[in-house]
């Protein structure tokens, strides 16, 4: 009898030993999973400190349950907007959110593309997103090809994406890494069928960010000093009104830390309205921009970021 009641003591012990470790124990799920679950509530909202391709997207999420969980992302999910006008982005890489029992409005941003080069991006205006579905096949392997590459924030990776949405030939997929530019377009060369187009020429002031000998009809140049405290990604963009990116001016993947003198150039001939943003983006965050008159090529406001 004795035995017996030791017995059921040591499986009594263990069951309540496990349930005891599976409480504990951080359990993972999709946000679409976390969702019908009703294990959260999330709101979705552009993140104003971002460009369209960077961490355009943030989630503020509450964890419902008195026990941790942990919320992953996965790239190619769509996030729409609520207001048509405004872009549709991709995730463009998977990422995982820990949230601690019970806890409220946590807040992160997650690296994106936008889908739609026809729709605008909100800027500094708070706009609602919905979760989306997946992408479409072709897209999925663009954006898991870009992700395996690091290129989840790239300016060649937006050109990507823009380029399969649209249909449009593989000659718009620009930027100054040449070679991952030529990477990209041999990827969706196999994946569309379309030919690969030839190299562009030293005078190709749109298709090639260092074309030697290409004269400026109408050149603008500026310059900025940026102190920072360790290494970071530094690029400057030139966004029109609608706030989308029409042309990188400057990229230094991995600018040294301490005091640096920035320069940038562009042909102001080359563009048709009348206004433009020149971005300055450290480590996908913008950190202060000037709104360029091209008529009079001057300055015609400038506004911090930080």
């Amino acid at each position: 009898m004795n035995r017996n009641i030791q017995f059921i003591s040591v499986i009594l012990f263990v069951i309540i030993l496990t349930t005891a470790l599976k409480n504990t124990e951080k359990q993972v799920y999709t946000l679409q999973e976390a969702l019908s679950k009703k294990l959260v509530e999330v709101q979705i909202q552009n993140n104003p400190k971002s460009s369209h391709y960077g961490k355009p997207i943030q989630f503020i999420i509450s964890n419902l349950k008195n026990y941790a969980i942990e919320i992953k992302t996965e790239k190619g999910t769509l996030i729409d907007p609520e207001t048509p006008s405004y872009q549709t982005i991709i995730i463009s890489k998977d990422e995982q959110m820990p949230l601690a029992a019970n806890e409220k409005n946590h807040t992160k941003s997650f690296y994106g593309f936008c889908t739609e080069s026809h729709d605008g991006a909100p800027g500094s205006k708070t706009i609602n997103y919905q979760l989306g579905k997946k992408a479409n096949p072709k897209m999925l392997s663009l954006i898991d090809f870009i992700s395996k590459e690091k290129l989840h924030s790239s300016y060649e990776g937006q050109n990507a994406v823009w380029v399969l949405a649209n249909n449009s030939p593989l000659e718009n997929i620009t930027g100054f890494d040449t070679l991952n530019t030529r990477k990209i377009q041999k990827f969706l060369s196999k994946l569309t069928g379309k030919p690969m187009p030839p190299p562009p020429s030293k005078d190709d002031y749109k298709r090639n960010y260092y074309a030697s000998e290409y004269k400026p009809k109408m050149q603008i140049k500026g310059n900025f000093t940026l102190q920072s405290p360790r290494p970071s990604k530094v690029r400057i963009g030139m966004f029109d009104t609608a706030n989308i990116c029409v042309r990188e001016l400057y990229l230094n993947n991995e600018l040294p830390k301490g005091t640096q003198n920035i320069g940038y150039d562009f042909d102001a001939s080359q563009y048709e309205n009348r206004f433009y943003y020149i971005k300055t983006i450290v480590d996908d965050k913008i950190i202060f921009h000037s709104r360029y008159d091209l008529k009079t090529g001057k300055i015609w406001k400038v506004q911090s970021k930080n």
